[in-house]
């Protein structure tokens, strides 16, 4: 958005500048020509006054918005589209400018098999076919034969239960990631003045060397990660941001 805005202010002050010096040209020959004839240059000098004014202001918003957007004041619309652009499938090689990102991953746990059910089962058999051995011998007999071919029957498959993920809040939302510290806090600053408590989080990438992610809140699952990120972005306080599960 950012940069988009940039391109219509230097275009804008661009055109206008340039109507404003053909209506200054004219105006000067027309004046030269027909000095005792105001009116045949008057409304071109007019022109060239309001033309130039207009070109001038774009021109001042142009090098303002610039300054405002610059990364050393906060701004970080050139490093998220760097990291967007390289999270694309098939782009090239992560450069040391931009940090690519791996993609999210969930911690699992493996299921608890249901063995040990199966166990007790088998010792409680064997408890009430103790207590019944001293009411007859007949009762005795059959029991031990029913509880020694439930015992060495094969016990039960695991019983695969869905996946259970650690931690409560276990995802966030990293609105960028910066090279330099201060960058980094002056953007987190930013986004607190705007209602959004961030922090910044410094990671090792080995080769690529240290980095400051700015992030914000913390959430449950990743679908309430990803639905609160699109509110941010609707409400134009963040974009081209990634989910990372929280260590």
């Amino acid at each position: 958005m950012s940069a988009l805005i940039l391109l219509v202010l230097l275009v804008g002050g661009v055109l206008y500048l340039g109507g404003g010096l053909v209506h200054l040209y004219g105006y000067l020959q027309a004046r030269r020509i027909h000095p005792q004839a105001p009116r045949l240059w008057d409304g071109q000098r007019r022109r060239f006054f309001w033309l130039t004014g207009v070109g001038a202001v774009l021109t001042i918003g142009f090098f303002v918005m610039a300054w405002w957007s610059a990364p050393g004041h906060g701004a970080a619309w050139m490093p998220q589209a760097l990291m967007a652009r390289q999270s694309q499938p098939g782009s090239p090689a992560a450069t040391d400018g931009a940090e690519t990102m791996p993609p999210p991953q969930v911690k699992v746990r493996g299921a608890v098999p249901a063995f040990n059910q199966a166990l007790e089962t088998t010792t409680s058999s064997t408890e009430t076919t103790t207590t019944d051995t001293t009411d007859t011998t007949t009762s005795t007999t059959s029991t031990t034969e029913s509880t020694a071919t439930t015992s060495t029957a094969p016990p039960p498959p695991p019983v695969k239960k869905p996946a259970a993920r650690r931690g409560g809040d276990a995802w966030t939302v990293c609105a960028a990631s910066f090279r330099r510290e201060a960058v980094a806090q002056n953007y987190a600053k930013r986004l607190a003045d705007q209602g959004l408590p961030a922090r910044v989080n410094q990671v090792d990438l080995g080769k690529r060397g240290t980095w400051h992610r700015v992030c914000v809140g913390s959430f449950s699952t990743l679908d309430e990660a990803r639905g609160q990120y699109k509110s941010w972005e609707k409400q134009g306080l963040i974009s081209d941001a990634f989910l990372l599960p929280l260590r």
